[in-house]
């Protein structure tokens, strides 16, 4: 058994494991692939506190999180959990492994496109992966307005013929992202519209015009990987759980003891 168990090896897991270990908690990180999550293929990462002025990629900055994690004797299990359960004497199951407090931060998974969205699955991504392993030197969408489309944005256009962006909103990207985007002569970036569809060479979009493409990244939001959650865990409708300020989880009838959330 272990103070403090915490399901997901990402960012924020991975931080909260080195603050308990650090302060002398038992801690035992579960994980279900390799740590990192999604910030694995993040190409640079600039705005995290103590990296240089040419930022991190997202490789780099877990394998440093994770030594520093193993510097405070952290435990990794590699497994998924598919059950965490309170037992009788105030303490928690997880996977039948007992601790004495719970953190979630199970992060994220991409939400997918509609299968209307695209006629070639070939030249279609979810998420900013792969675009430093892509053709270079083509016609590139992103679609999206976040920091994971900024990302692939910034990544293509060191090589693009041009990278259009279809925005459906102006919002959700850092500004920093923002204004280096602008900057690019070879990115197009269309708002207020949406991608109809793409055959792996246009995109139609609901603006009535048609955008060469040759590959496809969809960076559309995301949904969070908390459905094997028991269901008086509180959510809201889209998945994401609700805590109070003590980052406790909640039920109806007030703050569920030893069990807290965290990440984005």
């Amino acid at each position: 058994m272990s103070d403090v168990a915490i399901i997901g090896g990402g960012p924020a897991g991975l931080q909260a494991a080195i603050f308990t270990a650090s302060e002398g908690l038992s801690t035992t990180v579960y994980e279900s692939n390799a740590c990192g999550g999604q910030i694995l293929d993040t190409p640079c990462l600039e705005n995290l506190a103590g990296q240089s002025r040419y930022g991190v990629s997202g490789r780099e900055f877990i394998k440093a999180t994770v030594g520093q994690c193993s510097e405070f004797n952290v435990r990794f299990t590699f497994e998924e959990v598919k059950k965490i359960l309170p037992t009788v004497d105030g303490q928690w199951s997880v996977n039948a492994q007992y601790h004495r407090s719970v953190i979630i931060a199970v992060g994220s998974s991409y939400n997918e496109p509609h299968e209307t969205q695209c006629n070639t699955i070939h030249n279609t991504f979810v998420g900013p992966y792969h675009t430093q392993t892509v053709p270079r030197g083509m016609n590139y969408c992103v679609v999206g307005c976040g920091n994971s489309a900024g990302q692939a944005i910034m990544e293509l256009a060191q090589h693009a013929l041009q990278v259009t962006v279809i925005k459906h909103s102006s919002g959700g990207m850092s500004q920093y992202l923002t204004d280096r985007i602008l900057k690019q002569k070879n990115v197009l970036v269309v708002e207020n519209t949406d991608l109809l569809s793409f055959n792996g060479k246009y995109v139609h979009c609901t603006d009535n015009q048609v955008y060469p493409a040759d590959y496809t990244f969809f960076c559309i939001g995301v949904v969070p990987n908390t459905q094997f959650l028991p269901d008086y865990i509180l959510k809201d409708e889209s998945g994401f759980i609700y805590t109070n300020n003590a980052f406790q989880c909640v039920k109806y009838d007030g703050p569920i003891r030893g069990l807290y959330a965290i990440g984005d």
